[in-house]
């Protein structure tokens, strides 16, 4: 039993005629006889009464009809399911991402890029660089907000803005006195970093070591969370701002350091993306554009 046969049948049973069911349904009147034939052979019942001018349901296709209507509705339903899922699948993508500077603008751009492309919908991947890296290499997501990094085989990349590590010290602070601090000036103080499997945290120590100078990381996390310490000048925060930024929370200074730990963010991708990754990377274009004017 076919899904034709069950619509060329239902449709007999409207039109009660082989010429106007076969018009309707593009298919021969020959082909429509014999599927019907083929459908009541099947059954072991026959369907209609023929004469040559009347067609007419049987007592067993009276009692087959409603059955074969539920059997095309949910047939119908499946399809549309099937379609549905298809939909959703070719429009969501997963967008690896971390809670980082460069995604204090995430959900902005998110809720961007949904408002002006609301057939896609971006999947968020939360984790650690080095995860997200390993996510991307192994291509569980084809779009990740990243670090410029020309290592990571495939990934090619949108710059969104720099990124920048400053010292946060006490207003009362000595050091708050200076235009500048060199790494020097913060041996054996201790310092206040980002955690450690952040990329800036790995910046920060890559540039103690090269300069040979120990450094005492106290504290891993957020910058909000070493700030109570920092006014009360237990230490130093390390943490990375965009660059240009200039605010900071009352009673502490934001001081350059000399030389700079800078480094450029914003969307690491591969070639062979889907519409809704490549519509994605766009907006990410589009948006650094308008940042950096």
């Amino acid at each position: 039993m076919e899904i034709m046969q069950l619509k060329e049948f239902t449709m007999l049973v409207k039109t009660l005629s082989y010429s106007e069911t076969a018009f309707r349904l593009n298919v021969s009147t020959s082909a429509l006889s014999r599927h019907i034939q083929q459908l009541e052979d099947e059954l072991g019942e026959k369907l209609f009464v023929r004469t040559t001018r009347s067609i007419a349901l049987t007592k067993f296709g009276t009692v087959f009809l409603p059955h074969a209507i539920m059997m095309l509705q949910d047939y119908d339903d499946c399809m549309s399911a099937v379609d549905q899922y298809k939909s959703v699948q070719s429009s969501s993508f997963t967008l690896g991402t971390y809670y980082s500077v460069e995604e204090y603008d995430l959900l902005y751009i998110v809720g961007s890029f949904r408002e002006k492309n609301p057939q896609y919908n971006p999947i968020l991947n939360i984790g650690t660089m080095d995860e997200l890296e390993r996510g991307f290499l192994s291509k569980v997501f084809n779009v990740y907000t990243a670090i410029k990094n020309p290592a990571i085989k495939g990934q090619k990349f949108v710059k969104v803005g720099d990124c920048v590590i400053r010292a946060v010290v006490s207003s009362n602070s000595e050091l708050s006195k200076k235009k500048s601090l060199g790494l020097a000036d913060l041996a054996d103080i201790p310092l206040f970093v980002p955690g450690r499997d952040t990329p800036y945290f790995k910046e920060i120590k890559s540039a103690f070591n090269t300069a040979g100078i120990a450094a005492n990381f106290s504290l891993f996390g957020r910058f909000e969370d070493s700030i109570h310490l920092i006014r009360s000048n237990v230490g130093v925060g390390l943490f990375q701002f965009i660059a240009g930024d200039t605010v900071i929370a009352d009673g502490l200074k934001m001081i350059p350091l000399d030389p700079q730990i800078i480094f450029e963010y914003g969307l690491g991708y591969r070639d062979n993306l889907s519409v809704g990754e490549q519509a994605f990377v766009q907006h990410i274009r589009d948006y650094a554009k308008t940042r950096n004017v």
